[in-house]
């Protein structure tokens, strides 16, 4: 790829908004010219300072940085008098990703045969290289007009939502929509991790959970425990009755039924991103779950907003371009604990970008649901819909352990 390429994305950057951040998203590596990479630095980091990046503002930010001779900025201007009007960004844009992935195999495949990596590690860096950039212009767009003459079934089809089997969250929802965010946000011990288990296991069809909070024997003990009523820390340290462990394993066969990939082994972004598309692909999978959102790594050297803000529009794009719902735990600043008041979506740690990207968000407060967000719906508090800390679950009301126990048998 010329250096002229590079240029012309660089001032497309400069004057569209949505190409900065498709170029933020992709990140330094596309550029092999070393003076348009710290170019594009101080495009970022302006952008994030809210500070909108032009040409005036980059040379400022360059001269106080001692950078712009280093960076040959007057040679930088020089090429831009040679562009005509700006081409399409995102059409540059992948043809830099497909130059910089031919040269990154390049330097794989050496490593390799200098033995500096694994078998292993080869395959993990070229799989991850292996992602398609091309785009459908068929269904890039469409005249809003043309729906009028397709049939109502074919625009709202069956699956453009995906149902939890759980009435009170279906009725109110109406599940959980394809192409949407939908947060689920509590201060800690407020049931979010317990709120997203219940959804997976009665959604029906494979549920991806990549669980950063828990590992997945933990998973599983609160599983037992949803079913049992045996504390979970009871099942992990094995401090368990005769009648307990009988209670236990017939709470197994329950659990083998279902269809849940647990991913509990790797919190960076970029490497999660791939297996939920490889994962997409092998299991058809009908929903992703994220336990929770400030636990991903990163090493894009951004701030928590920063970090935030990007994995929420990646995911997002995964969501639309996958056709699957994905929900995001996340946590909550202080603010709402210290002034004793149910949450706000003002209190969404690190970054309101998620509260602009998510078409629903659920705040859980003094044990109930609280849906602060419906971009197609309604508002207000999910009723008859408890959370049951002694047995690990929302519940249609609150039930006290003698009656549970006579409901379900156990003395």
């Amino acid at each position: 790829m010329s250096n002229l390429d590079e240029i012309k994305i660089l001032d497309a950057a400069m004057k569209k908004e949505n190409a900065l951040l498709d170029l933020i998203e992709c990140g330094d590596k596309i550029f092999l010219n070393e003076s348009n990479k710290k170019i594009y630095n101080i495009l970022k980091e302006l952008y994030f300072r809210g500070i909108q990046p032009t040409l005036n503002s980059v040379d400022s930010e360059l001269r106080k940085k001692d950078l712009r001779e280093t960076v040959f900025f007057d040679d930088f201007l020089n090429s831009l008098t040679q562009l005509n009007v700006i081409i399409d960004h995102s059409h540059i844009l992948n043809n830099l990703k497909y130059e910089k992935k031919k040269n990154d195999l390049k330097n794989f495949s050496v490593d390799y045969l200098n033995k500096r990596i694994t078998l292993d590690n080869f395959l993990d860096k070229t799989e991850a290289l292996c992602e398609d950039y091309d785009i459908d212009e068929k269904d890039c767009s469409i005249n809003i007009g043309d729906y009028a003459g397709i049939d109502i079934d074919d625009i709202f089809r069956n699956d453009v939502s995906v149902e939890t089997n759980i009435p009170q969250i279906d009725n109110f929802l109406g599940g959980f929509f394809v192409d949407d965010l939908t947060i689920i946000a509590a201060r800690p011990g407020e049931g979010k991790s317990t709120l997203a288990l219940q959804i997976a296991k009665n959604v029906t069809g494979n549920v991806q959970v990549f669980s950063f909070e828990m590992t997945r024997r933990q998973i599983f003990a609160k599983y037992i425990n949803e079913i049992t009523g045996i504390s979970a820390l009871k099942i992990l340290k094995k401090k368990l009755s005769y009648n307990e462990i009988e209670k236990i394993n017939k709470a197994k066969d329950k659990i083998k039924n279902y269809n849940i990939t647990v991913f509990d082994k790797h919190d960076d972004f970029r490497k999660c991103i791939s297996l939920m598309k490889k994962e997409i692909k092998m299991s058809q999978s009908k929903m992703i779950i994220i336990d929770y959102l400030q636990l991903f790594s990163s090493s894009d050297g951004l701030n928590p907003n920063q970090k935030i803000e990007l994995m929420s529009r990646e995911l997002k794009k995964l969501s639309r371009d996958e056709h699957i719902p994905v929900i995001i735990l996340s946590q909550l600043n202080r603010s709402s604990e210290k002034e004793s008041r149910a949450p706000k979506k003002s209190d969404l740690r690190d970054s309101g970008a998620i509260e602009q990207d998510a078409s629903v968000i659920l705040f859980l407060h003094n044990n109930k649901i609280i849906v602060d967000k419906q971009r197609f719906g309604r508002t207000g508090e999910i009723e008859d819909f408890y959370f049951n800390r002694e047995w690990s679950r929302f519940e249609q009301k609150q039930i006290e352990p003698f009656e549970k126990q006579k409901m379900f048998g156990y003395e």
